[in-house]
């Protein structure tokens, strides 16, 4: 698995609340999968992944949420924006979330239709 970033330990963990996991499962996909908390604050590291994974040229991206312990509306900008622009290139970009808040953060606002990966 390749990491975008080192997981934060110790008092470093409350200096960088969100890293991001790589992984590649085959030759067109990227599953980037978001560790620890994700707010307004934090998301540049995963609207870089999002963005540096359209320029290597991968057409399945998926958004692996279910390692986040929290999450605000502005995770979902960037996940909605990232997702236009996979469509208008003719990818996809998919999020996987399991976790009961994810999931109801999704409902609530209803991102699940568009973004869910069991749709």
């Amino acid at each position: 698995m390749l990491m975008r970033s080192p997981r934060p330990s110790g008092d470093e963990a409350t200096r960088l609340p969100l890293f991001i996991e790589l992984s590649c499962p085959d030759a067109d996909t990227l599953v980037v999968t978001p560790v620890g908390e994700a707010d307004l604050c934090a998301v540049r590291p995963l609207r870089r992944a999002l963005a540096e994974a359209t320029g290597a040229g991968r057409t399945h991206v998926v958004v692996d949420l279910d390692q986040l312990t929290f999450m605000d509306a502005s995770i979902l900008g960037v996940l909605v924006g990232a997702r236009l622009r996979f469509s208008a290139t003719g990818g996809t970009l998919r999020v996987r979330c399991r976790t009961h808040q994810g999931r109801r953060v999704l409902s609530i606002t209803g991102l699940d239709g568009l973004l869910d990966d069991r749709a």
